[in-house]
């Protein structure tokens, strides 16, 4: 029998739950990226998520609704190796000896901490993500485009290419202070929620992962609907300014703060709910399936190990 250690379990368990939400979710990504940008290209206009989803699969087949999907997939094994054991240690060093739940001040703090390390690598991902999901709505975005003007099939690592060619090596690190607004935050209520959720069926002796597969389900559900509408004005922000400076590195917003002027000037605070209604169609089933995956796995692979 293989013994597994806990960092391993995490890394595995993680990547797995993670790897699956992200297949169940990820067209759902893509219809938001393109309500939360669509203002930067003038040639496409979308009334409503089910009429920029129509027209993707209209247009581009089911192919468009997984434009990008290569990157955060390659990605999610290292993101959420760093969520889970970072959220993992952290809580096991703020918890009090002889106590299993954590408390909810425990879990936003861990979770926060995750947020913040992750977000090194979620930035760069997510920035070749949207370029990825971008692609063929405009001439506008010239990343898309060769030096004859013949459009071409972007693959991550053109897209990078792409990238440092027009904006150089800081085009990379672009959106990551954006990234730290929203996912330190967005970590701590996302695993605060969990917690407390699961801990209504929970006695103390007993571990979060021990919860019932229908708990996790919920719990991870409903925290990850809690978590974007916290966190959804600074996300439409974050997607905007990453897909800035695309037209050979001319860009339209000055830094965080003038993009979100910016936004509400030309299109009021409904420009920063663009997309909210698919997200949280979104959030539901992608982080149900996420935590009950990984707290499937890690319960199994303890037994067994």
């Amino acid at each position: 029998m293989v013994k597994y250690n806990s960092q391993l379990q995490e890394f595995i368990a993680g990547w797995c739950g993670g790897c699956t939400g992200l297949v169940v979710g990820y067209p759902f990504d893509t219809v938001k990226v393109r309500l939360q940008t669509q203002s930067a290209f003038s040639t496409v206009k979308y009334k409503s998520g089910m009429q920029c989803f129509l027209h993707i699969l209209r247009t581009e087949s089911v192919y468009g609704l997984y434009k990008g999907l290569a990157s955060p997939l390659l990605g999610q094994a290292i993101i959420n190796a760093i969520i889970f054991s970072t959220q993992g240690n952290v809580i096991k060093y703020l918890q009090p000896k002889g106590t299993t739940l954590p408390t909810m001040k425990n879990s936003f703090i861990s979770g926060s901490a995750a947020g913040f390390f992750q977000s090194f690598i979620c930035s760069p991902l997510e920035l070749i993500k949207i370029r990825l999901q971008m692609q063929n709505i405009g001439r506008e975005s010239q990343t898309i485009f060769s030096d004859t003007g013949t459009p071409n099939k972007l693959t991550p690592w053109s897209c990078v290419r792409n990238i440092l060619r027009y904006e150089g090596i800081i085009g990379l690190c672009r959106g990551l202070g954006s990234t730290f607004y929203r996912e330190v935050p967005s970590f701590g209520v996302y695993f605060s929620a969990y917690d407390t959720l699961c801990k209504m069926e929970l006695k103390e002796g007993q571990r979060i992962d021990e919860a019932s597969i229908k708990m996790s389900l919920f719990a991870g559900g409903i925290a990850g609907m809690l978590t974007w509408l916290v966190n959804y004005p600074i996300d439409v922000i974050k997607s905007r300014i990453q897909a800035d400076g695309t037209e050979q590195g001319k860009y339209k917003y000055n830094g965080f703060m003038d993009c979100g002027r910016q936004i509400y000037k030309s299109e009021g605070i409904i420009g920063f709910k663009k997309g909210l209604g698919v997200t949280l169609i979104r959030a539901f089933p992608v982080n149900a399936v996420t935590f009950a995956t990984v707290m499937v796995l890690l319960n199994y692979m303890r037994r067994n190990s």
